[in-house]
């Protein structure tokens, strides 16, 4: 998986302003539902509010260098920092607030082996990259629910 799809956000968004079919895997980590209407709809709509459509163009902009982005990242970063990433993008994604010495609960309360599917990793890495950071008192785990510090991010490229 290249990209984590956060809740109320739209997929095939793009398909629909071009017309173009593609070939796209999408995989339900968690409870969705999944809205599906024709694909002329969105052009129409837009082509008959300037605003709608300035903000959907905004909106497939960013996903799209998200999808890069996460791309770039786990062809080119560590497994340490691909997670490391993972998590601090959950946070600004949330608009959860990054603040020092305090303890941030990551909003999504995923699996070690769902982690490691975002950021191409095994539920064994994760694990383990989990344990050492909780030892360094850098992240502490309560079933699903994970919470962080900031210093966790300390000397991490900011991707967002």
């Amino acid at each position: 998986m290249l990209n984590l799809l956060i809740p109320n956000r739209a997929a095939c968004d793009l398909s629909a302003l071009t017309g173009t079919r593609v070939n796209v895997t999408t995989r339900a980590i968690g409870t969705c539902e999944v809205l599906s209407m024709s694909p002329n709809i969105i052009p129409n709509y837009m082509l008959e509010h300037a605003e709608f459509g300035l903000e959907m163009a905004k909106h497939v902009t960013i996903k799209q260098e998200c999808s890069i982005e996460a791309m770039v990242a786990n062809f080119t970063l560590e497994p340490a920092d691909r997670l490391r990433t993972l998590l601090k993008v959950l946070l600004l994604s949330y608009d959860k607030p990054i603040v020092d010495d305090q303890w941030m609960k990551i909003p999504l309360d995923l699996t070690n082996e769902q982690y490691g599917s975002v950021v191409n990793l095994t539920r064994v890495s994760v694990s383990r990259l989990f344990s050492d950071w909780s030892a360094k008192e850098l992240i502490r785990k309560s079933g699903r629910n994970v919470f962080v510090r900031s210093e966790l991010f300390k000397d991490i490229y900011d991707w967002v």
